[in-house]
């Protein structure tokens, strides 16, 4: 976790991250019992796909309502409520003596579960600055690969020892014990703004109605093709949405703020999750049934084909996170889309005779790779401000659910189609050509997202210069910044360094390279105070200090000097700079320069320092704008942000 968390945010997030674990363990546990209650209940497939159906349209009508609770709700107390109906529901599907007891059970796990899981994406992103959300988002990506992996293995183990009631008491447990660490840990009863709006209930109506229509329609697309009632269906949940985002645009206080997707990035963003997740929301369903139906072996063999990708995902997930903050998202995101594209691609080789071994191979690398483009929603997030965090992780929760039902009512069913026109082949060779056909299909989808993911993914600087269109921000900051900037090549001794502070009466100076001028670190008079006083047996950090040490041997003191003096500045300076890009907003250059504690930080133009911006500027120009807009209204604020 990022150092700068305090102790009670660290064990806050805890205690989220393992309240959504049992959540996201949650959505898979139920799957190997299907078979088992379909016979116990003597129903057929479509009904028994209710309980995994269900549980998705209500965690879509969840989806803008949990947006406003997150919003006008303590942290505290919407994670024991949601925990307290997920228990609820939980404990009834575990006593289930009809299947309609069961549904019921599973649609107020749904309902808990629909609140805890964008609550705690939503926390992680306000708790970690931009450039520590990555490294978030990368923990919260493992949670999410984990849980659904080892729900299967764990429920298959519970049904053959016991039967699949226990599952549900087991889950019950875990609940218990989240609750309780809820109890203790979370103590600050906050909630994310101060405001109060109310919930508007045409809203919640048009929600529901349109997201819970939407989603069914995508259900049976697969199996039903596009007929009449399909359509109708999500025809008239794509217009009901339609008007419920409009009331959104027009409502003072909407219950979802859906003009955040006026933001170019995060709307971009929105668009490649979306591109993304119906690309790899096939595997998961097609792997299985190319390795049980089409190859005929067992579904603990096929667990275990697919699980070394599972746990590849896990470890690359946090791995992904740091690199993001370290390269930022161009490189991390646009390499996870090509490998995504190859590696899909490559799926659509596999036929009657490929070896197992290398397709847990390929899916591996695969699911490696879906951890890298995950991040594209961290940098979509990142152009939010944190007031309005909820709204974005409700939109993007939005967007990967409606995806993952398009994608995958897609492309099964271009799988089917494929198979039904070389019915003549024999069933085995049609079914592998509906597999090659489906896989053809994603990786399709997954080029589209690499293109633009490599035309239009830049890194901060880069973002904040696209954003800064009309010059805007760059005019601001040249007002506050002072412009004569000392530098120092890298190739400078430290007696250069020393005589420019001598000179100048400045206290440091931002290293470059000599061709390039760009900065590469600083080095400070307190660089050279410490320099001198390093000793073996003690360290001096002020000057008395040091003085009276060099009274005891000033001979060993000046040779001290005159060996320091000759060494360059990169010897003793620190390299690696923390800076703010002249495109920047005023208020990313105020929580820069609070995050790391500067008094000054240099601002750069494609990497070149241009000027200095002081903490005192900034405040005497917030203050000097302030008053020159309280004496006349009719002046705006002078551009702060």
């Amino acid at each position: 976790m990022n150092q700068k968390l305090s102790r009670q945010q660290f064990l806050t997030l805890v205690v989220l991250m393992c309240g959504s674990f049992v959540t996201f363990l949650n959505q898979t546990l139920i799957t190997p019992a299907l078979s088992t209650i379909m016979v116990e209940f003597s129903i057929d497939t479509a009904t028994v796909q209710w309980l995994v159906n269900g549980f998705t349209l209500v965690n879509a009508i969840m989806i803008p309502i949990t947006a406003y609770l997150i919003d006008n709700f303590s942290t505290r107390r919407l994670f024991l409520i949601s925990l307290s109906i997920f228990f609820c529901g939980s404990a009834l599907a575990g006593w289930g003596p009809t299947f309609v007891i069961l549904l019921c059970g599973r649609l107020l796990q749904a309902a808990g579960a629909g609140i805890i899981m964008p609550m705690v994406m939503t926390e992680l992103m306000i708790a970690f600055p931009p450039e520590h959300r990555g490294q978030a988002m990368g923990l919260f990506g493992m949670i999410n690969a984990v849980a659904p992996t080892i729900g299967p293995t764990l429920s298959g183990f519970v049904i053959d020892a016991w039967n699949w009631h226990v599952i549900f008491y087991i889950v019950c447990a875990a609940t218990v014990l989240g609750f309780i660490g809820g109890m203790i840990v979370l103590k600050s009863p906050r909630a994310l703004k101060t405001s109060r709006a109310t919930l508007d209930k045409p809203s919640v109506a048009l929600s529901s109605l349109g997201f819970g229509l939407v989603l069914f329609g995508f259900s049976y697309l697969g199996s039903l093709g596009l007929s009449l009632p399909v359509f109708g269906t999500i025809l008239v949940g794509a217009v009901t949405l339609v008007f419920f985002f409009r009331r959104q645009l027009k409502l003072e206080e909407p219950m979802l703020k859906v003009s955040l997707l006026t933001n170019r990035r995060f709307a971009l963003a929105t668009v490649l999750t979306i591109i993304i997740q119906a690309a790899m929301m096939c595997a998961p369903v097609l792997v299985p049934i190319y390795i049980q139906t089409i190859r005929g072996f067992s579904a603990t063999i096929s667990g275990l084909t697919l699980m070394p990708g599972a746990i590849a995902m896990a470890i690359t997930n946090p791995i992904a996170g740091k690199l993001f903050d370290k390269y930022g998202p161009r490189a991390v995101c646009t390499s996870g889309a090509f490998v995504m594209t190859i590696t899909t691609a490559c799926l659509c080789f596999f036929g009657a005779d490929s070896p197992l071994w290398l397709l847990t191979v390929v899916m591996g690398v695969r699911s490696m790779s879906i951890a890298f483009i995950g991040l594209i929603s961290t940098w979509g997030m990142n152009a939010l401000d944190d007031e309005v965090m909820s709204h974005g992780t409700s939109i993007n929760n939005a967007a990967r659910m409606i995806a993952g039902s398009l994608g995958t009512a897609i492309i099964v069913s271009f799988s089917s189609m494929a198979t039904g026109l070389t019915a003549d082949l024999g069933a085995q060779e049609s079914q592998i050509i509906g597999f090659k056909a489906a896989f053809a299909l994603s990786a399709a989808i997954c080029l589209v997202g690499f293109a633009l993911c490599f035309a239009y993914v830049k890194n901060r600087k880069e973002d904040a210069k696209s954003a800064d269109v009309t010059g805007e921000r760059r005019s601001m900051l040249e007002q506050i910044m002072k412009t004569d900037v000392y530098l120092i090549a890298s190739t400078a001794t430290v007696a250069d360094a020393a005589a420019m502070f001598i000179e100048k009466g400045v206290s440091a100076v931002p290293i470059v390279e000599p061709k390039t001028n760009r900065a590469i670190g600083f080095i400070s008079d307190g660089d050279i105070l410490r320099a001198l006083s390093a000793r073996s047996d003690a360290q001096y950090m002020d000057p008395v200090s040091l003085l009276l040490t060099s009274n005891a041997d000033n001979a060993g003191f000046y040779e001290k000097l005159d060996n320091l003096m000759g060494q360059p500045v990169t010897s003793i300076g620190h390299l690696g700079l923390i800076s703010v890009d002249v495109h920047d907003r005023l208020s990313v250059v105020c929580r820069i320069m609070g995050d790391n504690h500067l008094k000054k930080v240099p601002v750069l133009d494609d990497g070149k320092i241009v000027g200095v911006i002081n903490r005192s500027d900034i405040t005497q120009y917030a203050m000097s704008s302030y008053m020159r807009h309280r004496n006349d209204p009719a002046v705006e604020y002078g551009g702060v942000a």
